[in-house]
């Protein structure tokens, strides 16, 4: 409201597919280069009507994609470059490639055969079925970190 004006050469934005329409305005009154930094197909706060400013023409803007990731190995990364071309349209000859040394393996729908290993859901009502079915074989499960031993409620 006071209309601030930061004294930065450089702003950085992260995340900034979720970002409201009166933040973006708060950001253009500044003198400073502005840096977006987000992924233009994770619009997780789109109820709230926010904006994605990889899809405005701004002026005098640049967009670079991303061509390395350091998170996963190579079968999430050649899984995740199928799910963009598939759904996206995009050439996966131009896709994500991994510069990670780490050793992925994906499963759908049925256990892996390591004995560590990430459960990823879409709800923490999946999450917790699963955990009580890993209970039901006597396995433990770890949340954010966490050991549950459920053998009371299996």
């Amino acid at each position: 409201i006071s209309k601030p004006i930061l004294d930065y050469d450089i702003i950085l934005i992260d995340e900034c597919q979720d970002i409201t329409p009166c933040f973006m305005k708060i950001l253009y009154r500044q003198r400073g280069v502005k840096v977006f930094v987000g992924d233009i197909y994770q619009q997780i706060y789109s109820f709230r009507n926010v904006l994605n400013p990889f899809k405005l023409t701004l002026n005098n803007s640049e967009n670079l994609k991303l061509s390395n990731t350091f998170r996963f190995g190579d079968n999430v990364c050649k899984l995740t470059n199928d799910f963009l071309n598939t759904f996206r349209g995009l050439d996966m000859n131009k896709g994500l490639r991994t510069a990670s040394k780490t050793d992925t393996e994906v499963f759908f729908r049925n256990e892996p055969s390591v004995s560590e290993y990430t459960y990823i859901a879409r709800t923490n009502k999946d999450l917790l079925m699963y955990a009580y079915k890993l209970a039901k074989k006597k396995k433990y499960f770890q949340f954010i970190g966490k050991e549950y031993k459920y053998e009371k409620e299996s």
